[in-house]
């Protein structure tokens, strides 16, 4: 929504020619502020030519035609942004993708990729894994079940025990002083965090308060992407390890961690 940015720093400073498109329309926090129908407008006064997911597309058009009828936008500057969409298509149409070149991309960059992912590892706390069980919360859907079934292989046969959990199985995980809770979940801006429904906020929001009231610390806490939600633990865990990512990277980074952390002497 920032014209300082989008015009006058990318496209104007940089020399940036293509399409601007903005993030996900549908974030709590723009919508709350401006409504679906006035932050669409503001993004296209901003410079963006491609508005991205608004969650009530009508109100977003009806909003951008009022304000073409109103002179705030001219018929130039819709020009001047369809021109630079078709530009777009009309490449993207031409291009072939070469499965085979981005295999072999995806392998020259792996080496630089989990030395990233090493060394972004953050570990507080004691780490004890002996005669510990292994939770894992994962957003749903099938990449997130597959991420943390990954996880789950790499680290199965050092814990006691090993499940996963979902918010579509409708409750927080159990868990205690024994249990190592391991997290997969992305932020995303438009989860309401007054929402009513199960996710994964909402669930460790509750354990974190049953945990608190029993006066009860996790073994340890590993985040896979949101690194803010140990925030949840007013008893903090005895460890906490954090990725800032998904990635098939950053799981293999942590599995490694905790393998060095169980097998050390």
């Amino acid at each position: 929504l920032s014209f300082p940015l989008t015009t006058q720093l990318l496209r104007k400073r940089l020399g940036f020619g293509g399409v601007i498109v903005t993030d996900a329309m549908e974030m709590q926090a723009v919508r709350n502020a401006f409504g679906d129908g006035d932050a669409t407008v503001r993004a296209f006064m901003a410079g963006a030519d491609v508005v991205l997911m608004p969650p009530n597309p009508e109100a977003a058009f009806d909003a951008l035609l009022q304000a073409v009828n109103d002179g705030r936008i001219s018929a130039e500057d819709i020009r001047a942004r369809v021109s630079r969409v078709r530009t777009l298509k009309d490449f993207a149409q031409r291009v072939e993708p070469n499965l085979d070149r981005l295999i072999e991309l995806e392998r020259e960059h792996q080496p630089l990729a989990n030395e990233i992912a090493h060394r972004a590892i953050s570990l507080t706390g004691v780490a004890e894994l002996h005669g510990a069980s292994l939770v894992v919360l994962a957003d749903q859907g099938t990449k997130e079940t597959l991420r943390a079934e990954a996880f789950v292989e790499r680290m199965r046969h050092i814990f006691e025990s090993v499940r996963i959990v979902t918010p579509g199985d409708g409750e927080p995980p159990t868990a205690d002083e024994k249990t190592v809770l391991a997290v997969f979940h992305r932020a995303r801006g438009y989860i309401d965090a007054t929402a009513t429904e199960w996710t994964v906020p909402r669930m460790m929001r509750e354990l974190g308060a049953k945990l608190a009231n029993n006066g009860t610390p996790l073994a340890g806490l590993v985040l896979f992407g949101n690194p803010y939600l140990d925030r949840h633990f007013a008893c903090a865990p005895r460890f906490t390890l954090k990725t800032f990512s998904e990635s098939a990277a950053s799981i293999e980074a942590a599995s490694g961690k905790l393998l060095d952390i169980y097998n050390r002497p």
